[in-house]
């Protein structure tokens, strides 16, 4: 109880005092005063420990209440002293810091904060020391390390033992949080407040407005004190107008709420969809009204609308995944068909006329699948410049056009061409490179433009189309691979197997059918190994595929086999090993028939064997070294040449570097010698013929060969051979060739005189002897008998002097180029028809059969007409001349590529082989006189020769006709030979066709 101030207590006597004089004033008059005051006294005094006793009590009472009040304050209450040492507490401090009464009592006030904030503590109760109230926040640590953010109030309170500071601090921890939650409440009232665009409006019975809320300007532009005692139907669409009157009446008869849509008109003068809320009521004068709430509901009506669009998008998106779905269940048809159904569902779909797939190359577009025909047909090419697969090429991207006549692209070559409204087209790519394009087209324009729906479509057709169209590269790969296995394996006569270890399942090619002589089609099994290998090489075989199992070991080896047709071959099996999660889980392999290799190889070991020996048995030295430079092989002639001692056989494995040692002391320069021979193992290129000088004079000749087997080096190969005699016979002919050098020039120049003065002597001859021959046939004519005899010899012999001079003079012609001649075509049957006239008579009188043998068509042929004839004149007069009766002379005339030949064949004797070796030399006649009344001047042949050469023709004896003679001449084909090949008219081959050698 608290203390009562002295003053107050003396008033408290005083009144005690009167009240005691009142109540004893009447029993005064009955005793004394002295009795009476000292009565007085005593019930003073008793009145007095009365009341002390029940003040006390009171106090008591009252302390007790307090301090189970401070206990059980809410919040934290600390008594401190000046020093800053905690002297009193409640629970409220030990529940939220969790210290106990020991850790607490006479500790300093700031150890119970953090270190960063007990500075401000300090300051804060010395402030209160000296006077006020501080209010500040701190961090609490508690006893876990807890950190308890408060908020404390400190108050200087005077007791009896001094002034003291009583603290009181809230959890702000909670309070932290409700304030953040309530900010956070408030931020979003604030927010719907701002943004509330609702527009209320109150109207009289007669529809005026009496009140409009700012919002308006926001809905249609107006400002709301414009709106005041106006008709809102003024701004509602004509075709509303009716249906809002309607409303607002039965709005203000009912009770409920009424909702409606309708187009209100902006002050700018479009409209907007608003829907209105309305609901009766009283204005301030009690009249009824219509309070009206308007939003606006253009997004929301359009959402609607473009829901109606997107469940009617939706239901075709849903027929189109039915129907792809329908496409790709087809992927087991053939590719053209499949293509042909998705160009079907996309016109379909896309409500267009053509689809079509194209493949560009090289700029130009090839149709590969369509759904149309004439000029949008398969096959059909076009430059893609003209084509509206331009556009989509391009702009490499899906290009939609819903009217080419309005787009900027209207004045397109592609536009004039098809004339094509519509087009909606997309790039394929397979494999990142460029494959054609999928187009849909239309020649009447589009009523709506395409849709992303119809872009995304025709991405998924495209998507299907370019697996579909890789699956077709990928199958024509395939059987291209197929058939390029198949052949390989045909070449290389290989088949391939593979065998499955869980499954136990064995496998082959086709081929290896063919390796063992069985039937197509028959299958083989492991149980047959013994059948084809027999069993011995099957067990190896078993052994190694064993082998291949357990450590995974390939195998390459070659084994005997009996084919179906029973014969022996050699076969080469090779395994590898794919591996399985623990071990392997199938081999597989090739087998090649290699019985061909394998005896090419037996033979090769022969060979092998025999050209040792033949190396060993050679005249020229022959050293072999490694790549290690031991000796392989060396033979006796080697050590000959070198002044070697050793037998050869020893030198095997030996140093050849020590052998070169050796040579040294018979070289004339070594070690120019040796650095010369290390270059050439150094180039490893092969060298002839390097020249190696010995000290005695001798010259050897050194071939250097690099020896490689499988691409691999092995070794070196040195010649060695003694060309000593070889260079002295060269510098003999090279001495000798000097002298035959000088005395052909001087041959040339007495040849060339000699044509000079044959020219000039056959002409001087040749004048007088044709008067000689005229004058012998007069006299053979007048003169009688014997002696016309003897002027008929005078006239023979000036006729074949005659002949024998204008020989001479013609091939003195052409040695001093002096015959000119003039190619022209001609026809070589006519030509060979024509010099036979001449021979037929003296045919007919020797009974030899002359004939012709030649092509119905014209031979035409580059050639000089005199020239050709004195040719065929010569051959055909030599070829009587020489045929006995009762022969035949045949002249064959073929055509080739760029020749035509001629053929003159004879059953005569024939040339002998001395003959030949100068049968177109001049005055050269056969010693064998193959006919006995053959005579000539020995120049036919040769005046023959040249006259072809200078037509760029050539002419040959055929060696291997052996039943007469045959020369064979060629002349270059004319450029109008032409007019002789296939007939297109008639169909007819032409009859010119190469000659063929007959017997």
């Amino acid at each position: 109880m608290p203390v009562i101030p002295a003053p107050l207590s003396s008033r408290l006597i005083a009144y005690r005092g009167v009240i005691l004089v009142a109540v004893l004033a009447p029993v005064s008059i009955w005793l004394p005063a002295l009795w009476v005051l000292l009565g007085g006294a005593l019930v003073m005094l008793g009145l007095e420990v009365a009341l002390a006793r029940r003040a006390n009590a009171q106090r008591t009472r009252s302390e007790g209440v307090i301090e189970s009040a401070v206990d059980h304050l809410p919040g934290v209450f600390i008594v401190i002293a000046p020093d800053l040492t905690v002297r009193r507490w409640n629970d409220g401090f030990r529940s939220v810091s969790g210290y106990t009464t020991a850790a607490v009592k006479g500790q300093s006030i700031t150890s119970f904060f953090d270190e960063s904030d007990r500075t401000t503590v300090e300051d804060a109760f010395d402030a209160v020391l000296s006077g006020g109230t501080q209010r500040f926040e701190a961090t609490l640590m508690t006893q876990g390390g807890r950190r308890v953010p408060v908020r404390v109030t400190g108050t200087q309170v005077t007791g009896s033992n001094g002034p003291v500071i009583v603290a009181t601090a809230i959890n702000m921890l909670e309070q932290k949080r409700t304030e953040t939650a309530l900010e956070q409440q408030e931020h979003q009232y604030r927010l719907l407040a701002e943004n509330i665009s609702d527009v209320v409006t109150l109207l009289d019975r007669n529809g005026r407005r009496l009140y409009v809320s700012p919002s308006i300007k926001d809905l249609v532009g107006r400002h709301p004190e414009r709106l005041f005692g106006t008709l809102p139907f003024d701004h509602i669409h004509p075709s509303d107008v009716a249906r809002i009157k309607d409303t607002f009446t039965f709005a203000l008869e009912g009770t409920g709420e009424v909702r409606t849509e309708y187009r209100l008109q902006h002050e700018d003068g479009h409209y907007i969809w608003v829907e209105s809320i309305g609901r009766a009521t009283d204005n301030d004068q009690g009249e009824a009204a219509l309070l009206v709430v308007t939003r606006d509901v253009t997004t929301r009506k359009k959402r609607e609308d473009d829901l109606v669009e997107s469940r009617e998008r939706l239901s075709l998106q849903k027929r189109r995944l039915r129907l792809l779905y329908d496409v790709i269940s087809r992927q087991d048809r053939p590719t053209d068909e499949q293509l042909q159904r998705v160009l079907d569902l996309g016109t379909d779909l896309l409500g267009v006329d053509v689809g079509i797939v194209s493949r560009i190359r090289d700029d130009v577009s090839t149709i590969e699948a369509s759904t149309a025909n004439g000029e949008y047909a398969v096959g059909n090419v076009y430059d893609v410049a003209d084509t509206y697969s331009a556009f989509t090429v391009e702009q490499d991207e899906v290009v939609a056009i819903g009217n080419m006549g309005d787009s900027p692209h209207a004045d397109e070559a592609c536009y004039e061409r098809f004339s094509l409204d519509q087009f909606l087209g997309a790039p394929i790519y397979i494999d990142g490179s460029l494959y054609g394009t999928l187009t849909f087209a239309s020649k009447r324009p589009r009523s709506r433009p395409f849709t992303t729906d119809d872009c995304d479509f025709l991405q998924a057709l495209v998507q299907w189309v370019r697996a579909a169209l890789k699956a077709r590269v990928q199958e024509r790969a395939l059987a291209d691979s197929q058939r390029l296995l198949e052949k390989t394996e045909e070449v290389a006569n290989v088949g391939g197997w593979m065998y499955e270890d869980r499954t136990q399942n064995f496998t082959h090619t086709d081929h290896l059918a063919t390796i063992f002589e069985v039937a197509d089609g028959y299958r083989f099994h492991p149980d047959d190994g013994p059948h084809f290998f027999g069993e011995a090489a099957w067990t190896r075989v078993l052994r190694n595929m064993h082998r291949a199992y357990e450590e995974g070991r390939p195998f390459d080896i070659a084994v005997p086999a009996i084919t179906g047709e029973g014969r022996r071959r050699w076969l080469r099996v090779t395994c590898e090993v794919e591996r399985g999660s623990d071990r392997p889980d199938r081999i597989w392999g090739t087998v090649q028939d290699i019985t061909d290799r394998r005896e090419v190889e037996d033979e090769l070991r022969v060979t092998a064997q025999r050209l040792g020996a033949l190396l060993t048995s050679l005249h020229e030295g022959v050293l072999v070294e490694d790549q290690n430079r031991l000796v392989r092989l060396v033979n006796q002639p080697f050590c000959d040449l070198f002044d070697i001692s050793e037998d050869p056989t020893d030198l095997i494995g030996s140093d050849a570097r020590q052998l070169a040692l050796q040579s040294t002391r018979v070289l004339n320069s070594p070690e120019e010698t040796l650095d010369r021979l290390r270059d050439l193992m150094r180039t490893r290129e092969t060298t002839v013929g390097e020249r190696v000088e010995l000290a005695d004079g001798r010259v050897l000749e050194c071939d250097y060969v690099p020896i490689h087997i499988d691409g691999t080096r092995f070794g070196h190969l040195w010649k060695y051979r003694d060309v000593t005699l070889r260079e002295e016979r060269e510098a003999k002919l090279r001495s000798a060739k000097e002298a035959a050098d000088e005395a052909r020039d001087e041959a040339r120049r007495a040849e060339r005189l000699k044509s000079i003065f044959l020219a000039n002597m056959s002409h001087e001859i040749r004048t007088p002897l044709t008067s000689i021959i005229g004058f012998a046939e007069v006299l053979e004519e007048e003169v009688p008998d014997p002696y016309d005899h003897l002027a008929g010899l005078v006239g023979t012999s000036g006729r074949r002097l005659l002949n024998t001079i204008s020989s001479v003079l013609d091939l003195s012609k052409l040695e001093a180029d002096r015959w000119k001649l003039d190619a022209e075509t001609i026809d070589v049957v006519d030509e060979i028809e024509e010099a036979l006239e001449v021979y037929r008579p003296r045919a007919e009188e020797r009974d030899l059969d002359l004939s012709v043998d030649a092509a119905n068509a014209p031979l035409l042929a580059r050639a000089d007409h005199p020239a050709l004839q004195r040719v065929l004149d010569n051959l055909v007069g030599n070829a009587l001349k020489f045929t006995p009766e009762g022969g035949r002379v045949t002249l064959r005339a073929r055509t080739g590529s760029d020749a035509v030949r001629i053929a003159v064949e004879d059953t005569g004797p024939g040339i002998s082989e001395e003959m030949q070796k100068h049968l177109f030399e001049p005055f050269v006649q056969d010693p064998d006189e193959r006919s006995e009344t053959a005579t000539g001047s020995g120049l036919g042949l040769a005046i023959t020769r040249r006259l072809v050469n200078a037509m760029d023709g050539s002419i040959e004896l055929d060696m291997s006709y052996d039943s007469g003679t045959r020369f064979v001449i060629q002349l270059p084909v004319s450029v109008n030979a032409e007019k002789t090949a296939v007939s297109p008219e008639n169909g007819q081959q032409s009859p010119n066709r190469v000659m063929e050698d007959e017997a």
